[in-house]
């Protein structure tokens, strides 16, 4: 069961990055990924040519049916304490993020061409290697950080604004919502003297806010 302290692993669905064409265990991943994933979603048109979605259990399926990968997991598995030694990369990055996010179920990504690609971000002198994703979808289970009296206020104003059906029978206790335009409703409800901002501050890394994902917000409500 999650709580409180680890509500925010709970929220990214869906995540997306880069892969680069010409980084030795990157190029190893696409091929597998491309070759093994059936229900690789490759989005053609426009701006999203040369994108690929595929669901997290079909990324497993293909990283732990190559052996060069799953003994770069091993190393993975090794080096629980770190190692000057040891050298990261994106399997090591990726790995880690599924095993961490417990409702991640879509992997979205796209493939670079760029040579002169690199990962290296420099920190106070010195370069950390990085690996960058942004949330694009999630899930926020409001229950789990609110309390009744919270979330039947938030339910009233949810309703008030359209969001949600006002006969009991009509509605569904969930509606999709951008991470920035709930904030804003949660900042009217702080407008209002009703304190739901700060648990939700609280409970999410700055990194939604940043990213601004659609949301699949869940709540529950009593008969008003």
């Amino acid at each position: 069961m999650y709580t409180k302290e680890n509500f925010e692993l709970t929220i990214p669905t869906n995540i997306s990055f880069t892969l680069h064409k010409y980084d030795y265990i990157d190029s190893i991943i696409i091929s597998r990924v491309l070759k093994e994933c059936k229900n690789t979603v490759s989005k053609v048109r426009g701006k999203d040519k040369g994108i690929y979605k595929i669901s997290v259990e079909s990324f497993r399926q293909a990283i732990q049916t190559s052996k060069r990968l799953v003994k770069e997991l091993d190393k993975n598995k090794e080096m629980s304490i770190p190692s000057p030694n040891f050298k990261v990369n994106s399997l090591f990055f990726l790995w880690n993020i599924i095993e961490n996010l417990p409702n991640l179920k879509w992997l979205t990504f796209k493939i670079s061409h760029d040579k002169d690609y690199t990962r290296l971000i420099d920190i106070k002198d010195k370069q950390i290697l990085t690996f960058h994703y942004n949330v694009e979808e999630g899930l926020m289970h409001l229950p789990t950080i609110f309390s009744r009296e919270d979330l039947d206020t938030f339910n009233k104003e949810v309703i008030s604004q359209g969001l949600m059906e006002n006969k009991y029978f009509d509605r569904r206790g969930y509606f999709w919502m951008r991470a920035s335009n709930l904030f804003d409703l949660m900042a009217s409800l702080e407008k209002k003297g009703i304190d739901v901002m700060s648990k939700i501050l609280q409970s999410v890394d700055p990194k939604i806010d940043e990213d601004d994902p659609m949301l699949l917000v869940i709540t529950d409500y009593t008969n008003y």
